[in-house]
């Protein structure tokens, strides 16, 4: 417990140093995790005894901090924010461009810039907040959108049943490391919300 403190303690730590946004999603959901699988079955008990209006009004709390934690880290760095908006909507604006095969790995470095000059070449009056945030870009911050990209509707849904089949695994024996493998996999995957950690082809 001592070495989890201060592991906890270090990373909170360094997170607040780099206002990462993206590391603040990835810290609170391994916290949430490690918690429900410390205390399930009392978190359990207090679900199934308690008071549909006393769970009316925890779910109503946690909705309006989840809210209010989304509006800070979208206000922490707007500019940036904007810009993976930006990003967003240009590249929804090609998703029928090779739907089915995808791009192929990597290549999505090499059609975005030219979807966002192109953009802007035929916007006569762009969004004054998408001017200010354009830039040399290869990525979208967004690897679910990017890895459907590359890889197309085909390798997407295989993707979605590998995972699916992926967190149906059980086992007795090593029931602990399953339940940190699949936790960190589900940080990874939200991660994946507003980075690209896999960004690397290998990794791919």
């Amino acid at each position: 417990i001592v070495l989890f403190c201060i592991v906890l303690l270090a990373a909170a730590y360094l997170i607040y140093i780099t206002q990462s946004r993206t590391a603040y999603i990835a810290f609170t959901a391994g916290l949430v995790i490690v918690c429900i699988n410390k205390f399930k079955k009392r978190i359990t008990y207090l679900i199934t005894t308690s008071s549909k209006i006393l769970l009316t009004v925890v779910v109503s709390m946690v909705l309006v901090i989840a809210t209010t934690a989304g509006y800070y880290l979208f206000t922490m760095k707007q500019l940036s924010a904007v810009g993976r908006f930006m990003k967003l909507d240009i590249t929804m604006q090609h998703i029928n461009d090779h739907l089915i095969t995808g791009t192929g790995l990597g290549m999505f470095t090499l059609y975005y810039p030219q979807w966002q000059s192109a953009y802007f070449s035929k916007t006569e009056v762009p969004p004054s907040n998408y001017y200010f945030s354009a830039g040399e870009s290869y990525i979208i911050f967004n690897e679910f959108l990017q890895l459907f990209k590359e890889i197309g509707l085909i390798g997407f849904i295989l993707t979605a049943i590998v995972l699916f089949y992926f967190f149906r695994l059980k086992s007795t024996e090593n029931n602990a490391l399953l339940l940190s493998l699949k936790s960190t996999v589900i940080c990874i995957l939200l991660c994946s919300f507003t980075s690209y950690p896999f960004h690397v082809n290998s990794l791919l």
